[in-house]
């Protein structure tokens, strides 16, 4: 394999994507790999931080205003989707450019996370459009973070959904994640029942296991 192996943590909003994310990369640092972390919006590089932080809450205020007045799955307000989808194919290539000289690469989020996402809000069948996948690096390993939905959306809770959009948003994500199980591989790590430290060390455990052999990383690994 050339280049970082990759490790994709994915899962709802309030299922710890971020934590265990950053978690991972600092844990192999300390083992002397070159470990990086980055949100698959792109590199966390100061204006995109900057974009984010002052365009986006907006964006989200206006787009749920128009998700409860039920116009986002038709008209010209669907095609926000696919301005989604488009994002979550760069990010991720973006990413991975940007880290090509690292041992590991971890990533909090995924293409997974956009096809949920335009399923819930836009209507889009995601699952169907699992042939996007084919156009970014394929995941040496996936972890799939889960919880109840009472569990997340509690984690999460800052306004912007309801425990009922938050189910059903959460009904989007096992309808992508199942299907993309029946093509790759995914493990789920239950944030739950398994408090921060647990799921870390579980996840740890797995990328020894499923992602480092063969990899840049584990002839770092032996230095």
């Amino acid at each position: 394999m050339t280049g970082p192996a990759l490790v994709v943590v994915t899962g709802i909003d309030g299922s710890g994507k971020t934590t265990q994310a950053n978690m991972l990369a600092e844990r192999l640092r300390e083992r002397g790999l070159d470990a990086r972390c980055e949100h698959a919006f792109g590199p966390n590089a100061r204006l995109t931080r900057a974009l984010k932080d002052r365009v986006a809450p907006r964006f989200h205020d206006a787009e749920d205003e128009l998700a409860r007045e039920g116009r986002t799955t038709s008209g010209r307000n669907r095609l926000l989707g696919l301005v989604f989808l488009a994002r979550g194919i760069w990010g991720v290539w973006t990413a991975v450019l940007a880290n090509a000289r690292a041992d590991v690469l971890v990533l909090d989020r995924y293409l997974y996370d956009d096809l949920a996402r335009v399923g819930w809000r836009y209507g889009y069948d995601g699952p169907s459009m699992l042939r996007l996948i084919g156009l970014v690096p394929a995941p040496d390993l996936t972890v799939r973070l889960d919880a109840p939905a009472e569990v997340v959306w509690e984690r999460e809770a800052d306004g912007r959904t309801t425990l009922a959009e938050h189910a059903e948003k959460g009904r989007w994500y096992d309808a992508i994640l199942d299907a993309v199980a029946e093509r790759r591989e995914v493990v789920t790590v239950d944030t739950h029942e398994n408090d921060v430290a647990a799921a870390h060390e579980r996840i740890v455990e797995l990328v020894d296991e499923r992602a480092l052999g063969g990899s840049r990383a584990a002839v770092a690994r032996g230095r």
